[in-house]
């Protein structure tokens, strides 16, 4: 089996897309916690093309499908890699909403000053992907940014911050039971204040 040095080339880019494919849905499971299924399929298909690759050079080098099969292999890992970028950037953002909801934005900055920053660069890459399914001509320029730069990147301040999570619940918890005792405690002590005069008053002037 012989190959020509463009399809050498091209295997060569089908192996580098594959191991990004892998390490994108590798940071996308850690994120979401769950199989990115879709991403996987797109890689199964990926290999399936691989195998009809072989299967053709072996019998026919020269025919018109080998250089096809060799743009879906490669395509397909394209895809693997922006179904992952979806599903765990998506899942960044619902969590940062959860996060504020529950926890308050006074709680997550005293302990994560960087979550504006955080935030900010999920909500960029959220609208760089909707931008790349309007323009879908630029997709592959787009995501490539997102990948190269952006997503590893996000995933990694993201763990960060997780790792920070128990102390903002902790803070969280201290600050409700503060709000709770302090409107309860006020309104006990005026009760108490009350109670003291009338007390006071009676002692003074018994009824008859």
């Amino acid at each position: 089996m012989s190959l020509t040095p463009e399809q050498i080339s091209v295997l060569d880019t089908i192996r580098k897309e594959w191991d990004q494919a892998e390490e994108d849905i590798k940071l996308a499971e850690q994120v979401c916690n769950d199989i990115i299924v879709p991403a996987v399929k797109e890689l199964r298909y990926g290999g399936r093309r691989l195998i009809d690759l072989i299967q053709k050079i072996i019998t026919d080098p020269t025919s018109p499908e080998v250089p096809k099969l060799l743009a879906d292999a490669e395509f397909d890992c394209h895809r693997a890699r922006h179904d992952a970028i979806d599903a765990g950037s998506a899942k960044i953002a619902i969590q940062l909403e959860i996060m504020v909801e529950k926890l308050t934005y006074e709680v997550i900055l005293a302990v994560y000053p960087e979550f504006r920053q955080l935030a900010l660069q999920v909500l960029e890459v959220r609208q760089r992907i909707v931008e790349s399914r309007r323009n879908r001509t630029e997709r592959q320029k787009i995501y490539a940014v997102i990948e190269t730069a952006r997503f590893p990147e996000l995933v990694g301040k993201y763990n960060e911050m997780r790792v920070s999570e128990p102390i903002m619940r902790a803070m969280a918890k201290r600050s409700r039971w503060r709000d709770f005792y302090g409107k309860w405690g006020f309104l006990i002590g005026v009760a108490g204040f009350a109670i003291a005069i009338v007390g006071i008053y009676l002692a003074y002037h018994p009824p008859r």
